[in-house]
């Protein structure tokens, strides 16, 4: 489910949420298993991670067709936490009141955040 599309077959990107969390971990993890730097984390780390995202339902997956193409998380927080998280040297996309936890994408048509 993860090939890249050609660009020769580029379908639009749309959001997607699973309505079961087995199916969302399932796809999250095949998703960002060969991504460098999701690789080279715990397992028990990524895992609360994953399952924390998936649970709170604070994700989605970019995907064309039926190939996932990215992979988002987001954390509901205070302004003081969100600025303390991103002085603390942490990768962050901040929104009103948001924080982006985790993000993947593989299509040369999935803009980075």
């Amino acid at each position: 489910m993860n090939d890249i599309a050609p660009p020769d077959s580029r379908e639009a990107l749309r959001l997607f949420r699973p309505d079961s969390a087995v199916v969302a971990l399932g796809l999250a993890v095949n998703h960002l298993m060969t991504k460098p730097a999701f690789a080279r984390q715990a397992f028990g780390e990524w895992s609360r991670i994953l399952v924390g995202q998936i649970n709170r339902k604070l994700y989605c997956f970019a995907v064309s067709g039926k190939t996932v193409q990215g992979f988002a998380g987001w954390a509901l927080v205070t302004r003081e936490n969100a600025e303390a998280w991103v002085e603390r040297a942490r990768i962050a996309a901040i929104g009103i009141l948001n924080i982006l936890r985790v993000a993947g994408a593989l299509a040369w048509h999935a803009h980075p955040l």
